[in-house]
């Protein structure tokens, strides 16, 4: 009957505060709304009548201390606007800790909160929507039938191990990429390892279970449907993806083939994912160069050595690379196509110009260029010429080839318009460019020397930076320093 399912506090002030739980339901479990309520509520009771556990509190409270401690860095911005918002909330003393950190242990306030927890002081909103250090594993790709299977299976192993590991500051997922399938796991590293070796043996020792496997088809199914409900600019970035890369699947193949997808079928397709494999990992953070090769090690024991089905090492010419169409240098390409969703009022605009493949003199010029010209860019066409609420210049990359687009999303100018006036700016930005005074010009080369020298704020984006790397194939670690 359900999906998912969290809880926890929602809005709250000094006077209130809202507890919410959220229960996303299947097609089955719409018609069983008053049941799944039902069921809600006699579980609250049952903790009611339990009583208050200290060592919920204590695991909490611990829990809480070790991500306050050894959270990682925000931005300036987002630091102090925070604390300003707490300074409405607590006292001086709480202004940095807010409500990060539990107070002491008081089983009759907490008891008291759940005492409140009853049908007579609940808001019941049935609402029903439409619409809108890392991994990496590869594996010969056939055909989009067995995109879908993988969709399935990857859902099937998160589900097992998630939420402890959630509660415990651990996180992973599991994704689907062009070429295979990537595990991603971050957070605390004290029992990371344990959480490794119990996907793998997920993965290497997968089982369909059939209850679950027709929920998790549904949820798949309806992740294409609602596509039509993305916003048109959303649309256009997939329609781009779908021009530029060599061999990429359409939303509307997907569409076929899941619906006769079934359980037995993906129990036959999971040994394939690993019949035959290649993989490359990234470890970043407190662990010692030691312990990252045990880590790798593990996983090439857990594929290639293990008691059920072994992998075998692909073949030199079974290594998939992401392939990009080269565009002709001078030649104009359109591909025109109507929106999906018909009661959407707004065109989009993506217009995009290709460069050459990861050459560090020709990105810094794309950086640069990128840099005066994004300002420039949303006052004309946003501003002044009022296209639309969504207006962008940014690079782009795909698989190492550079790019530079302009994103435009409006309800009063259609594509081509669009199109006409996003030329027409740069012809204007080009005379610009000529006419720009040399202190200007050196002031922006400046900018973006500072932006390479920048450090990265955080560990997780610093993995971000060379993962893109690894995954890209181009393995410039030095990038920053160079360019």
């Amino acid at each position: 009957w359900a999906n998912g399912l969290s809880a926890g506090e929602t809005e709250s002030s000094l006077e209130y505060a809202f507890f919410g739980i959220m229960i996303e339901l299947t097609d089955a479990g719409q018609g069983h709304m008053e049941e799944i309520v039902e069921f809600t509520f006699q579980y609250l009771n049952i903790l009611r009548k339990i009583g208050v556990a200290e060592w919920i509190f204590n695991e909490v409270q611990a829990i809480s201390e070790t991500k306050f401690h050894f959270q990682d860095k925000i931005p300036p911005l987002n630091y102090v606007t925070n604390i300003a918002s707490n300074m409405e909330l607590y006292p001086p003393q709480d202004w940095l800790v807010a409500s990060s950190l539990p107070s002491k242990f008081n089983p009759i306030t907490i008891q008291m909160v759940l005492d409140q927890l009853v049908p007579n002081s609940s808001r019941w909103q049935p609402r029903l929507m439409t619409g809108a250090n890392k991994r990496n594993v590869s594996f010969l790709k056939d055909k989009s039938e067995a995109f879908e299977r993988f969709k399935a299976f990857k859902a099937l192993v998160e589900n097992e191990t998630a939420y402890y590991a959630e509660v415990a500051g651990l996180y992973y997922s599991i994704d689907h990429t062009g070429t295979g399938f990537q595990v991603t796991i971050t957070g605390y590293n004290h029992k990371m390892r344990i959480l490794l070796e119990k996907i793998f043996e997920k993965i290497v020792h997968f089982e369909v279970k059939h209850e679950r496997f027709s929920v998790i088809k549904e949820k798949v199914l309806k992740n294409y449907l609602n596509f039509k409900f993305q916003q048109p600019y959303q649309q256009a970035l997939y329609y781009c993806s779908l021009l530029l890369e060599h061999r990429m699947w359409q939303r509307n193949e997907f569409l076929e083939v899941i619906p006769q997808i079934e359980a037995d079928d993906l129990m036959k397709f999971a040994p394939r994912i690993t019949s035959r494999t290649f993989f490359e990992c990234y470890v970043a953070g407190n662990m010692t160069s030691k312990e990252a090769e045990s880590l790798v090690e593990h996983i090439e024991d857990s594929l290639f050595n293990g008691p059920v089905a072994p992998c075998k090492p692909l073949f030199p010419s079974q290594h998939l690379e992401r392939r990009i169409i080269k565009l002709d240098s001078g030649t104009n390409y359109y591909y025109p196509v109507e929106g999906l969703n018909e009661q959407d009022e707004n065109s989009a605009l993506h217009h995009y110009i290709q460069l050459e493949q990861d050459d560090l003199k020709i990105n810094v010029e794309l950086e640069l260029f990128v840099l005066s010209a994004k300002q420039a860019a949303f006052h004309q066409l946003r501003s002044i010429e009022q296209l639309g609420y969504i207006v962008v210049l940014m690079k782009r990359n795909d698989s190492g080839i550079q790019g530079a687009q302009f994103i435009i999303q409006s309800t009063v100018k259609d594509p081509t318009q669009l199109d006409i006036r996003v030329e027409s700016f740069l012809r204007m930005f080009e005379s610009k460019l000529h006419a720009m005074p040399d202190d200007e010009f050196k002031s922006n080369v400046k900018a973006l020397i500072d932006m390479k020298l920048e450090k990265h704020k955080n560990l997780r984006e610093e993995s971000s930076f060379y993962w893109r790397e690894i995954n890209d194939g181009t393995l410039k670690f030095d990038r920053k320093e160079v360019e």
